[in-house]
């Protein structure tokens, strides 16, 4: 995933200080907390409101 970041935001830029392009639709975004995932998740399920998709998540060990 890191050297996949990298390449992405040598070709497509970034997105801002933490969010990284890695495909036309898809971008990786972090370090999240649990909480903000979890909102994200949540969200989505219990309303209409348009909001990004989680489709897979990552823990790195402290």
């Amino acid at each position: 995933l890191h050297i996949r970041t990298l390449i992405a935001n040598k070709i497509c830029g970034t997105l801002g200080r933490n969010v990284v392009r890695v495909g036309r639709h898809r971008l990786v975004k972090g370090p999240c907390h649990e909480t903000e995932l979890e909102a994200l998740q949540f969200v989505a399920r219990s309303t209409s409101i348009p909001i990004p998709r989680v489709h897979r998540t990552y823990k790195y060990k402290d």
